[in-house]
């Protein structure tokens, strides 16, 4: 499971959760922000699904954060 770009539109990308399951690729949660993602994805980790460390998730969070 990973934070990526699911769609791309005229002016950039939309970005949401990107998983498999069941031999298909599988988009959720169109439009969700970096923060969110960030908390969501450290609950999946906990309950033992493969989150991998993702330095692309961890710049989009610093893009986020005034003053970083």
């Amino acid at each position: 499971m990973r934070y990526k770009a699911i769609a791309r539109v005229r002016r950039g990308s939309i970005y949401g959760l990107y998983f498999k399951a069941r031999g298909s690729n599988e988009r959720v949660l169109p439009g969700l922000g970096a923060r969110d993602a960030d908390k969501i994805l450290k609950a999946f980790k906990a309950f033992g699904i493969n989150v991998p460390d993702d330095p692309r998730l961890l710049r989009k969070l610093a893009e986020t954060i005034p003053g970083s």
